[in-house]
C-alpha cells in the first residue's frame, strides 16, 4: 500500500536486491513516442521488443522473461504510487521524472502476486519551491528507411523475360525487344516509403511556496510513419499539486488527460509484400490519375497496387485516457499519520477500419467496414495508518491499512462486407 514511501525510504533497495533507475533526463535524450522506447537498452536484464512497426506502437516489456505461454507476462505499471491501467504511449515521456524497475523479491515484497512479472515505477515531475518557471522542450526529427531491398528494374526485368521466352520457346514480348530503350520502370519501394517527419513540443509551468507547490504541463507529439498511410498523434495535459494546508493536514493531486490517434493502413494490407513482388512494368498511377494494375501475364499471379491499398484503405484507433489521483495526509499524533488516497483511470477507445471495393480485370475486392468502441474504468481507494518513532537507540515502524479496487470494461463492435 505504501509502495512509493517504501521505495523512497530504502533508496530503491528492498530485500537486499537492487533495482534499476533511469532519470527523466536520460529518457529524453532520444526521440521516442513512449517511455518504453526511451528505456530500451538502458537497463540490464530488461528486454524491450518492438512488436509492431506502426508509429506509436506499444513496446513489449519483459523484466523476468517469458514465464508463461498462456497468461500475460507484462509487468505491473505503477504511476505515482498507483497501478496504471492505460498504455505507456498515453504518458508523455517529458512528464516523467524517473523510472524504476523492480524484480524478484524487491517487487513481490511490495505488491505481492501482481508483481510476479516485475514492476515499472513511474514518477512524474513535481513542483518545487521558488519562483514560477516556464520551460519549453521540443525536437524535430526525420525518419528514413535505412536500406532498400534490391529488385529488378524494368530493363533487367525485360532481359529476364527475353531469356525466359528463348528458353521455353514462347512468350516473347515486342515491347521488350530492346531493353536499353526502356525506362527504369516503377520502383515500388520508392512509391510506398517516404522520409517521415516527427516532432514533439511541451510547455511546463512549475513553482510554489513552502505551503503549495505545483507543476503544469501540456504536450503535443506527431509522428508520420515511413510508409504512407501510417501516423501517430498525441495531445496531453498534466497537473501535479501539493498543499500543506496547516501543520496537521497535507493534500495532493495528480491528474492527466491524454488523447491519441493512430493511423495504420499497413498492418493486414500486405502492402510491403506486394511492393516487393509487384512488376516494375505496372505504373503506380495511370496518366488519368487512376491507380495502375497488372494486365495479363504468364505467371497467373496478380498483386494489387500497394500504393492504392495504403491510400484508399482506412484504419485508425482513437483513445482518450483520464487519470486522477488525490490524497490527504492527516497527522494525528507525533509519528502517527493517517493517509487516504483515491485514484481512478478512465479509458475511451474508438476503432474504425474500411476497405473499398474495386473490380479490375484480374483483381477484385469487396468493400468491408468494421467499427468498435470501448470504455473502461479502474478505481483504487487506499486508507492506512503509519507510525514512525524513535526511542533512544531504538526505532519503531508500524502500518495498518486497507485497499479496495474495482475494474470495469465494456465494448461494442460491428462489421459488414458488401
Amino acid at each position: 500500500i505504501v509502495a512509493q514511501d517504501i521505495i523512497n525510504n530504502v533508496k530503491l533497495k528492498c530485500c537486499g536486491i537492487k533495482v534499476a533507475n533511469v532519470s527523466g533526463d536520460e529518457l529524453n535524450q532520444i526521440a521516442a513516442t513512449n517511455a518504453a522506447q526511451a528505456l530500451q537498452g538502458r537497463v540490464a536484464g530488461v528486454l524491450m521488443t518492438q512488436t509492431s512497426s506502426k508509429p506509436g506502437a506499444e513496446m513489449q516489456i519483459r523484466i523476468r522473461g517469458q514465464r508463461s505461454l498462456n497468461a500475460s507476462n507484462d509487468p505491473l505499471i505503477v504511476l505515482d504510487g498507483i497501478p496504471f491501467m492505460g498504455q505507456l504511449s498515453d504518458i508523455n515521456p517529458g512528464d516523467i521524472k524517473s523510472m524504476d524497475i523492480l524484480k524478484d523479491a524487491s517487487a513481490t515484497a511490495i505488491y505481492g502476486s501482481r508483481a510476479s512479472n516485475g514492476v515499472v515505477l513511474i514518477t512524474t515531475r513535481q513542483g518545487e519551491e521558488g519562483k514560477t518557471k516556464v520551460s519549453y522542450e521540443g525536437y524535430y526529427a526525420l525518419q528514413q528507411l535505412p536500406k532498400k531491398l534490391e529488385t529488378l528494374t524494368l530493363p533487367e526485368y525485360a532481359v529476364y523475360q527475353n531469356l525466359r521466352a528463348a528458353t521455353i520457346g514462347f512468350g516473347a514480348r515486342e515491347e521488350f525487344k530492346d531493353p536499353s530503350l526502356l525506362s527504369r520502370g516503377t520502383d515500388w519501394q520508392n512509391e510506398i516509403f517516404r522520409t517521415a517527419p516527427m516532432h514533439n513540443h511541451q510547455i511546463n509551468i512549475s513553482g510554489g511556496s513552502k505551503s503549495m507547490k505545483y507543476s503544469l504541463s501540456g504536450g503535443y507529439m506527431q509522428q508520420d510513419g515511413i510508409v504512407f498511410g501510417s501516423d501517430f498523434e498525441r495531445f496531453s495535459f498534466r497537473v501535479n499539486m501539493d498543499n500543506d494546508i496547516n501543520k496537521w493536514l497535507t493534500t495532493g493531486l495528480r491528474a492527466s488527460v491524454a488523447r491519441t490517434q493512430q493511423t495504420n493502413n499497413v498492418d493486414g494490407s500486405g502492402a510491403i509484400y506486394n511492393a516487393l513482388n509487384q512488376l516494375p512494368e505496372v505504373p503506380a498511377r495511370n496518366p488519368d490519375g487512376s491507380f495502375g494494375m497488372q494486365t495479363e501475364n504468364m505467371y497467373g499471379t496478380y498483386f494489387s497496387n500497394p500504393l492504392s491499398d495504403l491510400i484508399q484503405n482506412e484504419n485508425y484507433s482513437r483513445n482518450t485516457q483520464v487519470y486522477v489521483n488525490a490524497f490527504a495526509d492527516i497527522k494525528l499524533w507525533k509519528g502517527l499519520v493517517f493517509r487516504t488516497e483515491y485514484a481512478a483511470n478512465f479509458n475511451y477507445s474508438n476503432d474504425y477500419k474500411f476497405t473499398p471495393s474495386y473490380d479490375y480485370e484480374h483483381f477484385k475486392q469487396q468493400s468491408s467496414a468494421s467499427r468498435g468502441a470501448g470504455n473502461g474504468s479502474n478505481w483504487t481507494l487506499k486508507t492506512y495508518f503509519t507510525y514512525n518513532n524513535t526511542f533512544g537507540k531504538h526505532g519503531l515502524s508500524a502500518m495498518l491499512g486497507h485497499e479496495a479496487q474495482e475494474n470495469k470494461y465494456e465494448s461494442l463492435s460491428g462489421s459488414r462486407t458488401n
